[in-house]
């Protein structure tokens, strides 16, 4: 129908592979080290052999999980000698049906009842309160969908540690918060507060708001089509937003078996979802760059020391070039990761074995940031020539190429960017061009369709 977009019309299932034919497939798969979890390996095992889903999917969920409640209990001593938050940015990128929300859903159990459950005490107060007294902080931990000025309310009127969690992540990275013209302001928010930075945001109309020591981890999991135009963007590699990301790509699953999953059976999850309720219990400092950071211990001194001397070397002058502003970051990751393991078993220090575990998680996320960037997934030519697709598909008519400068979308309104894209599009068989005109080409048409010996290469 025109005027309908393709996420939201019958095409929306066929989006996947549509940007399957504009990007070349991953040539290399890297296995995830499960193992290098150390006391969340257990949990995130069950879960991903109950619900029949890839390691790296549930361990990215007890990791991100870990790094939301540790966060507001600690911090950890970084390789310059200054305090660094626990915070960790996760990406997971899953195709539908991989079991996103069903790992989610183990790994966050304990939280989400005890956001439930704090959300109802906290109505019941407000609604008690006279109008002279004084509010308690909004008690909420974690959201699904943010805007900057979203999370400046809920960090002037809430507490100081919070999260983004979503497994649809589209509803951020093409929402409101992301689109083109917030998403610059979007993302240099996001990398303050993972920065420890906190808030400090001066307006007409809206006063002063300066807060010290919040505290924000995230966990967005998306598709692969929802992704690959904000990955692609270069202001956001340049800004240090995505580098500041532990990444997980695992495979399409083979075929499940049925096999119905109780995970309250499995003592792993259990002591999980225990030791997340007690994490939970303790109140939140106001600020919590007043916690004493986590040190490491001699050995694990010498293992971060050489893995960031690593990072430096490769990232400035080796193989690791291509992602630099990455590579450049991975020293902090793994100590961040470390200190996150550390905390939330209670203990005081890092040891070298949980320095070198972390580094195993922050080499997994380097591969997979290599595979993408080389691989052609944060390709800005196939993330428009998808804008251009689904906008030609609404439009429902051909279109003079001339017209598409006029009438198409924002983005592509320059000869230069559009004759790329219909390259693209032309040569993956997702457009006609005939007698001067461009008609966009359904993956569902008939067998005598252009696109249909594109269609045959996913088959």
């Amino acid at each position: 129908m025109p005027g309908k977009n393709i996420l939201g019309s019958r095409h929306m299932q066929n989006s996947w592979r549509v940007l399957s034919l504009l990007a070349p497939p991953r040539a290399v798969r890297h296995e995830y080290p499960l193992d290098a979890l150390g006391p969340l390996a257990e949990v995130a095992r069950e879960i991903s052999n109950g619900i029949q889903c890839s390691p790296a999917l549930a361990g990215q969920s007890v990791l991100a999980a870990a790094a939301l409640l540790t966060q507001g209990v600690a911090n950890v001593l970084g390789a310059d000698g200054r305090a660094k938050p626990l915070s960790i940015y996760a990406l997971t990128i899953a195709q539908s049906g991989d079991g996103k929300d069903s790992a989610d859903g183990v790994a966050f159990r304990a939280i989400r009842e005890w956001q439930r459950d704090a959300t109802h005490a906290y109505r019941r107060i407000m609604a008690r309160l006279g109008k002279d007294d004084v509010p308690p902080p909004e008690p909420y931990r974690v959201t699904r969908d943010i805007t900057v000025e979203g999370l400046r309310r809920a960090y002037e009127k809430g507490v100081s540690s919070q999260g983004v969690f979503s497994t649809e992540a589209a509803t951020v990275l093409v929402g409101h918060a992301l689109s083109q013209e917030n998403r610059i302001k979007t993302c240099a928010t996001l990398c303050g507060l993972w920065d420890g930075t906190g808030f400090s945001v001066a307006r007409a109309g809206m006063g002063r708001f300066e807060r010290y020591g919040t505290r924000l981890s995230m966990h967005l999991m998306a598709q692969p089509a929802a992704i690959s135009e904000v990955m692609s963007d270069a202001a956001l590699l340049h800004i240090g937003f995505w580098p500041r990301f532990v990444l997980v790509w695992p495979e399409p699953l083979q075929p499940r078996r049925y096999r119905p999953f109780q995970p309250e059976t499995s003592p792993a999850i259990r002591e999980f979802w225990q030791r997340c309720s007690d994490l939970l219990q303790i109140p939140l400092q106001d600020d919590n760059d007043k916690h004493a950071p986590l040190e490491l211990e001699k050995g694990a001194v010498s293992v971060l020391a050489e893995f960031l001397e690593e990072c430096e070397l490769r990232a400035r002058r080796g193989d690791w070039q291509p992602i630099q502003p990455f590579g450049l970051r991975g020293a902090e990751l793994a100590v961040r990761i470390a200190g996150v393991q550390t905390a939330f078993v209670g203990a005081d220090g890092i040891s070298a074995e949980s320095m070198e575990r972390s580094i195993a998680l922050v080499r997994h996320s380097l591969l997979n940031w290599m595979t993408a960037i080389e691989g052609g997934h944060a390709d800005s030519v196939a993330a428009h020539a998808m804008t251009m697709y689904e906008w030609l598909l609404s439009h429902g008519q051909p279109i003079k190429p001339g017209d598409i400068l006029r009438l198409g979308p924002a983005a592509l309104r320059s000869k230069s960017r559009r004759d790329a894209v219909l390259d693209r599009l032309a040569e993956t068989g997702l457009v006609m061009v005939s007698d001067g005109m461009v008609t966009a080409v359904p993956l569902d048409a008939d067998s005598a369709n252009p696109a249909n010996v594109a269609k045959t290469r996913l088959a």
